[in-house]
């Protein structure tokens, strides 16, 4: 339930709060020609509308079900040792990989 909860305070909080209408956004091209210049990398940071966490059952599953007006069964605990994990950007969701979990830590988080 909590994680359920979480996925629905994230919804709103999402999609009340600030975009990244005024932010200067760094293209591929961007980033690939500052690895080749000296100096420091470009840091790197969510856009204010993006939040991801684990959680310990598939939500995304559930909560689409649920928007579908389906019966899902009740989410259970992820596979052990890995929870799941969830990416809510622009007010859309992503199950994340624990690769690509790990690595969205990884880079907002250095």
């Amino acid at each position: 339930m909590i994680d359920l909860a979480r996925l629905e305070r994230t919804y709103s909080e999402v999609f009340d709060g600030p975009g990244a209408e005024r932010l200067k956004l760094l293209g591929v091209d961007e980033i690939q020609q500052s690895r080749r210049k000296s100096g420091p990398p470009p840091v790197l940071f969510p856009s204010p509308a993006c939040d991801f966490w684990p959680c310990g059952i598939p939500v995304q599953e559930y909560a689409t079900g649920v928007r579908k007006k389906e019966d899902p069964p009740f989410p259970t605990p992820s596979r052990p040792g890995w929870p799941s994990a969830v990416s809510i950007m622009f007010v859309r969701r992503w199950v994340l990989s624990p690769m690509q979990y790990g690595l969205l830590q990884s880079l907002l988080s250095a």
